[in-house]
């Protein structure tokens, strides 16, 4: 189960940002128990009408062990 908040803003013209936090908890089946939260952030700018540039990243925080964290760089190309 993934409980979540999400927040979104376009601040101009083509900028996009994005943050989100999860928790998450195993199924009911399983008592519902805690498993981990993540914080998500996300940049999208549109640098051409067919050419999209992402950058974001990630932070998790399992309930068993220490976080972990990543991150992306993207270009979305659509022809």
């Amino acid at each position: 189960q993934d409980a979540a908040l999400k927040l979104k803003a376009v601040p101009t013209d083509g900028l996009t940002t994005k943050a989100e936090v999860h928790t998450f908890f195993a199924a009911a089946n399983h008592g519902s128990e805690y498993l981990a939260s993540e914080v998500d952030l996300a940049v999208a700018y549109k640098i051409t009408p067919h050419l999209t540039g992402h950058l974001g990243g990630a932070v998790l925080f399992p309930s068993h062990t220490d976080f972990d964290a990543w991150s992306y760089l993207m270009l979305d190309v659509q022809l």
